[in-house]
């Protein structure tokens, strides 16, 4: 659906964080982890009664989103109809908005793992997107004559995944 690639470079030994599995006879991959897709709704707003929510069912809302989100953007975008978006570009302007507006913005188990991605006294419900589109596979990709040396921090990476619900 969506190809996202970064890599980590690991003194001569690189990895490639993707959404994508890639196995051929000199690369291997290694399941990482997900990352789930939320919501927070303001409590007095009728969805925030649901234990969740399909993309559908936020059709024709307003969001404020952070601008940088990567693939997240373009699957909004995509699968939530009629939807308008309040883009911001800084952490702290969606912050602040958020602390004084019933706009309902994203999270993930990603994000929300972040200390300094949570806002303070936020009291908005947030309720998973059941659609398969809102939970995107991460894989890390290196060469197999590396795994021995990268397997320490490959390790270190699936005990800190983020697994939140």
């Amino acid at each position: 659906m969506f190809n996202l690639n970064f890599t980590i470079c690991h003194n001569e030994n690189s990895i490639i964080i993707s959404n994508q599995e890639i196995q051929t006879d000199q690369i291997e991959s290694r399941y990482l982890g997900a990352e789930n897709l939320y919501v927070n709704l303001d409590k007095f707003m009728y969805l925030a009664n649901s234990q969740q929510v399909s993309f559908k069912d936020l059709a024709g809302l307003s969001f404020v989103v952070l601008n940088d989100i990567g693939p997240w953007k373009e699957i909004i975008q995509k699968y939530i109809p009629n939807a308008k978006f309040l883009y911001q570009e800084e952490w702290a302007a969606l912050t602040e908005i958020t602390k004084y507006s019933s706009f309902p913005y994203f999270s993930t188990n990603i994000t929300t793992a972040n200390p300094r991605q949570r806002t303070s006294k936020d009291d908005r419900v947030r309720l998973p997107i059941t659609d398969e589109a809102a939970t995107m596979t991460f894989y890390a990709n290196y060469r197999k004559k590396q795994k021995s040396s990268l397997t320490p921090l490959l390790n270190e990476i699936n005990q800190n995944w983020p697994n939140l619900s």
